[in-house]
């Protein structure tokens, strides 16, 4: 019971001395139950520290045990079973077998049901939505937990309905609706009742929700209260945690040294007390600081030290931190040899199952960067063609996983290849849509990036025009796509780093078919003639009007000036400005969707059509609210 209550408490340390002093003595007196109980305690308590090693070998004693006690159809025997069935699953999931585990997950669903133990009903959803998430099925995995959050929510267990609400959030991370995963996230934490261990990952959690947004200063705070509750409670284990993910933080602002600092703290204090997970992660976070740092000796060091863990482990994910922080290293190398040595290794990485998938994106990553140094370095075409399969991969997996930061970052890089390919019109399709993708899932300031990044391409036209004709070589064109930055950001080496927004200087606002009839226009500068620019804008409207109405493009550069275009329908709302592009589209969006929502604008737009009658800002009255209030707040 003291083992149990500490495992409440989140002192796993506690949990695992109490439960081998109880299973010691449980076996002096040859009392088999109470020795599988102390086992399932000893259990639960590495798995709060994620030792898969322990937790295999304390299962097997258990397991033994298990299969020596006489099969009854008592509440006793079945609760026994409950138990037995959960760290089974457990068992499984941990060693990757994770259909497996969730066949018993299912089995130990149905067995609570069947006693009408609502309790073990909620544990039993949890952990069916633990492995379908792992599975990567989020659908099935969110089914599963708002399940199980009903139950908890009837049955009023406040630390249930906490720890459901921090899986629901992680869920929705996980499906790339961060808005939704923040909301869930403060839901867990506003209940005092919720366990320890879940009101630091909640809040890790929060911290990893703006570390994918890119709000990096938000993400530091979450993971110091984390840090500090850990601290508070004395949870070893979580303190390890919290630290290493703070080093990660430092690390993507590019702030080595202190990334450095709490990596090493975190290794100390996990090596103090054999914290597995927490050991792999700080080391191979360590690998990559110190290659940053150009002290490569002392990364070796500590590639030296995580493969002493694949010599008594069996886990791939194990063995493929090992190749991806080997090949990190060699990819310094100025030798062609050893660039070739760490592209076997990433390709090893690639072709197997993924074990954990920002591993795998990351090995993608990297290869992709080391393709690009050959690139430039050789000016060969052909590896341009190596390249495209390795970016296709990645938004392969991105999509799978719903990483849509990841998404939308690779189709910026795409933009940026076809830009060295001198494909112009596909890179600003490829803009267009990783920028609408960015903002769709709450990423405001990669959408910011990259319409920099596309406002940057349309004021260097004529720069691009010039490398064409020339037939400048691709190490040129590499330069002048600027490939680095976007690569960093992936590789978490670089902050988002969001321009400063400054508002556009109004031209014109109007309201067009497809065919170019105006039904509306605004022109906010006096004593300006547009017919010049109309004239090239309809010429432009002509050549793209696919990719206009399709979304695909959201601007044309034309002279000094920038179109900005929103269809809606069979309209096209146009919004004619100088300077940045990206506060100006959020208006011009917001703008389109009042045309729509508005049912006096839109009924005055159709009618418009049959009597070729002009809109203006007082008729309907309500258009000229809305570009009073959206325009001139």
């Amino acid at each position: 019971m003291k083992a149990e209550i500490f495992s409440y408490l989140g002192q796993p340390r506690d949990v695992l001395n109490n439960a081998e002093e109880a299973y010691q003595n449980s076996q002096k007196i040859g009392n088999n139950q109470l020795s599988f109980d102390a086992l399932y305690i000893k259990m639960t308590g590495f798995y709060l520290i994620e030792n898969i090693e322990d937790m295999h070998l304390t299962f097997d004693k258990a397991d033994k045990i298990f299969q020596t006690l006489p099969e009854t159809t008592s509440n006793e025997y079945y609760k026994m079973k409950l138990k037995y069935l959960l760290i089974k699953g457990l068992n499984y999931a941990f060693y990757g077998e994770l259909e497996n585990g969730l066949e018993y997950y299912i089995e130990r669903l149905a067995l609570s049901k069947k006693l009408g133990d609502k309790h073990e009903t909620v544990i039993s959803l949890l952990g069916c939505s633990g492995i379908s998430q792992s599975l990567g099925d989020l659908d099935k995995a969110l089914d599963y937990a708002m399940k199980s959050l009903e139950i908890a929510e009837k049955i009023a267990n406040k630390p249930l309905i906490a720890g459901n609400l921090s899986l629901i959030s992680n869920i929705s991370r996980l499906k790339g609706d961060l808005d939704q995963a923040l909301d869930y996230a403060m839901q867990s934490l506003a209940y005092k009742e919720i366990q320890s261990k879940d009101k630091i990952e909640t809040l890790l959690r929060i911290g990893e929700i703006f570390r994918i947004k890119g709000e990096l200063n938000k993400a530091m705070k979450y993971c110091e209260q984390g840090l500090s509750f850990s601290k508070e409670i004395d949870f070893k284990y979580e303190i390890g945690h919290c630290l290493w993910r703070i080093g990660q933080i430092f690390w993507n602002q590019g702030k080595l040294e202190n990334a450095l600092e709490y990596l090493k703290r975190s290794l100390k204090l996990s090596e103090d007390n054999e914290f597995f997970s927490n050991i792999l992660n700080s080391i191979f976070h360590l690998i990559r600081v110190n290659v940053d740092l150009k002290a490569v000796d002392q990364a070796k060091m500590y590639l030296q030290r995580l493969k002493e863990f694949t010599v008594d482990s069996h886990s791939i994910w194990v063995k493929q931190l090992c190749q991806v922080g080997e090949a990190y290293i060699l990819k310094t190398s100025y030798r062609s040899r050893s660039r070739i040595e760490a592209e076997n290794l990433l390709n090893q990485v690639i072709k197997e199952p993924i074990m954990y998938y920002e591993l795998t994106i990351f090995a993608l990553i990297e290869l992709c960067d080391l393709l690009l140094i050959e690139l430039r370095m050789t000016n060969d075409v052909e590896v341009l063609e190596e390249i495209k399969p390795v970016i296709t991969r990645l938004l392969k997996i991105s999509e799978e996983q719903h990483s849509y930061r990841y998404i939308a970052e690779t189709k910026l890089l795409q933009a940026k290849l076809a830009l060295i390919q001198m494909d112009i019109e596909k890179a600003e399709q490829l803009l267009t849509l990783a920028q609408q993708l960015a903002e769709k899932h709450g990423l405001q300031l990669i959408a910011q990036k990259i319409s920099h990044e596309h406002d940057k391409v349309l004021d260097q036209l004529e720069v691009w025009d010039k490398v064409k004709k020339e037939e400048a070589p691709i190490s040129e064109r590499i330069k002048l796509a600027s490939t680095d930055g976007v690569l960093e950001r992936i590789q978490g080496r670089r902050a988002v780093e969001s321009p400063e927004l400054v508002d556009e200087e109004p031209i014109l606002l109007l309201i067009m078919d497809n065919s170019g009839t105006t039904y509306f226009n605004h022109i906010f500068v006096t004593n300006w003639d547009h017919s010049d620019l109309f004239s090239s804008f309809m010429s432009a409207f002509n050549t793209f009007s696919d990719e206009i109405f399709s979304k695909s493009i959201d601007r044309i550069r034309i002279g000094e000036n920038t179109i900005l275009i929103n269809p809606v329908e069979t309209f096209l709302a146009c919004y004619v400005i100088k300077g940045q592009s990206y506060p100006a589209l959020k208006k011009l969006n917001k703008f389109a969707e009042v045309i729509k929502k508005k049912s006096k604008i839109w009924d005055s737009l159709l009618k418009s059509i049959k009597t070729s009658e002009m809109l203006d800002l007082n008729n309907p009255p309500s258009l000229g609210a809305a570009v009073k209030e959206i325009f001139f707040p």
